[in-house]
Order: C-alpha cells, then structure tokens, then sequence
C-alpha cells in the first residue's frame, strides 16, 4: 500500500479499489466479520419496525459487538447501554430515521444520546444506517488523515493524533473524540468522496467507504 498521503491525490480509481479491498483485512474476529457482513449497510425498513425490545437488542446483541470489539470494552458500554429505557431508546430510533442527514452535529448528538455511545460509536451507527451521509469516527482515521498533506485541518489533525499517540504510554490521558472534532472528520469525509465520484465520474463513493479506506491506513 502506497501512504495516506499519495492515495488521496491518486487519480487511480483501481488504487482507491485496492485500498478499499484492504478493510476487510484488519478485521481479524470471525464474529465480527460476520457482523460486517450482517449490518454493513443497514436494512432501514428494518430498523423502522422494530419495537422497542427489538431495537434494545440489536444494539446489544449486534451494533455493540460490532463497534466494540475489546472485550472489557464491550462489557463497560454494554453495562451502559442497559441504563436506558426501552422508551428513551425508542424514540431515539425514531428521531434517527426522521432527522436531517445533512445535520452532521444533530446526527452525532440524537446517536450520542444512547448510553453507551460516545462519538466514535454514535457514528459507527450513523455510518451503517446512512452511509452516503456518514463515515465511522476514531483513532485510526486521525492517525491516517495526520498524513494527509494540504488538509485545511492538517495542524488539528498531527495535534489529535499526537495525543492519541501520547494516551497509548504509560500513565498516559485516556483520548475521547469531541462533537466539534468528529463533526470536522464526517465533513473531510464527505468532501473526499464527492471528490473522488467526480474524478472517477461515479455514485459509488460515499463518507462510509472513505472511513473503511483510513481505517485500514491508520492501521499502518
């Protein structure tokens, strides 16, 4: 693989193909994998008839495992997913099929509200329900587009990632993505794939395969 940097001025649709390919490399649970398979994207009118209970345990017994893949940290948000109601999580469904998709910051903020989800899985959420609108948020997207050079927000970037670097040391400050920084990454994402559907003269790229894309680059 070529750097973070190259690929995204590469005028080769077979090299973003290439990159594209290499997400389901990184993804070294079988569990997981199948959960890929499973819910990548969603099934909307799923979604939209599920009862309350239904939806409680899609969250627990698919999203979550799919999003959190460490176990202690499956454990902790699953813990925290349960604090909520049936009712609260209901009509946290609802407002998400019914919002604007073009509202990055009301999106992350209705996704949020599920306890459980910070950022980072409010818009893993997001991604699978609306992947034309949405890309997954974390730490191997920082730490990929902190390569990018000519970024307009290069120098938030290199300061993102160095923290993220600084939290993986000892005795290091535990890293959280904030609204503000996670609202500016689905935006780069966005730009990137309305960019290179222009390049290529397609429909085919969207926020969701440009996160699968620097996920496996930040993995590099």
């Amino acid at each position: 693989m070529n750097s973070t940097n190259s690929l995204w001025r590469s005028r080769s649709e077979s090299e973003w193909h290439y990159a594209l390919d290499k997400y389901h490399k990184y993804i070294k649970s079988s569990t997981v994998a199948r959960l890929d398979a499973e819910l990548d994207p969603l099934d909307l009118s799923m979604i939209c008839n599920f009862t309350p209970k239904e939806w409680y345990f899609f969250l627990y017994d698919k999203y979550f495992p799919w999003k959190y893949t460490a176990p202690n940290r499956l454990a902790t948000t699953r813990n925290s997913l349960k604090k909520n109601s049936l009712t609260d999580l209901y009509q946290i469904k609802e407002r998400l099929l019914s919002f604007d998709k073009n509202d990055i910051r009301k999106g992350l903020e209705l996704a949020k509200s599920i306890k459980g989800l910070g950022i980072a899985g409010a818009s893993g959420l997001l991604a699978l329900m609306y992947p034309e609108h949405f890309g997954t948020v974390d730490e191997f997207l920082i730490l990929a587009l902190a390569n990018v050079n000519g970024l307009s927000e290069l120098l938030q970037l290199q300061e993102l990632a160095k923290r993220i670097n600084g939290s993986k040391k000892p005795h290091g400050k535990s890293f959280n993505i904030s609204h503000k920084n996670g609202t500016m990454l689905i935006n780069i994402m966005r730009r990137k794939a309305a960019e290179n559907n222009e390049w290529f003269r397609t429909s085919f790229w969207t926020p969701r395969k440009i996160d699968k894309v620097l996920w496996a680059y930040g993995h590099l």
